[in-house]
């Protein structure tokens, strides 16, 4: 589990927890689908590290701010933000839980001790510790990324190098794909 203060929106902050071995997802998304839960829930096969999360969640301040959510909450528009898509549906379903998902993150913005105990009572799986990079200055996600999945749910397949290309690569095309959200057609 890391907390990041978010700096453009001060007294903001995102928490980022990995899970695995999650042996009630059927009974978290249940809850989920009912609108239960305070906090995003993501797959972390399309996640390379928490600095995709911490963009996403700047952009969803941004737009809170500024502006309307286009789904119900922070939590959903998360997920929505993580997607290159505008399509609602196709960003939950690549970026959202799903239900034979036994691995996941969990992001929670302003996290509180009582949300963090209502996540450990809901979710029977472990709590994974994952290692903080002092090059990269982030938490890398080694255990569950997987290059396909991201080049998939970001359309990246277009890309010729894309097959061959460093890690380094892939997550600019990664973040390059978020940016332009909404932007082309």
């Amino acid at each position: 589990m890391k907390s990041y203060d978010i700096p453009l929106y001060p007294g903001n902050s995102l928490t980022i927890i990995l899970y695995q071995n999650v042996s009630n997802t059927d009974e978290i998304m249940s809850k989920l689908l009912k609108g239960e839960l305070e906090y995003s829930i993501i797959n972390c096969k399309a996640i390379f590290d928490h600095r995709q999360l911490l963009f996403a969640a700047t952009k969803v301040l941004s737009i809170q701010h500024s502006s309307k959510l286009s789904t119900h909450n922070v939590h959903s528009e998360l997920i929505y933000l993580l997607s290159p898509t505008t399509n609602m549906k196709d960003s939950i379903k690549k970026f959202g839980l799903q239900a034979d998902d036994k691995q996941f993150y969990i992001a929670i913005f302003n996290s509180t001790s009582e949300k963090l105990n209502d996540i450990k009572s809901l979710v029977k799986g472990d709590q994974v510790e994952e290692q903080y990079n002092e090059q990269s200055k982030t938490i890398e996600n080694t255990s569950y990324f997987s290059r396909d999945t991201a080049i998939e749910n970001y359309s990246l397949k277009e890309y010729k190098d894309i097959a061959q290309c460093d890690d380094s690569k892939l997550k600019s095309y990664i973040f390059n794909s978020m940016s332009m959200k909404g932007l082309l057609k």
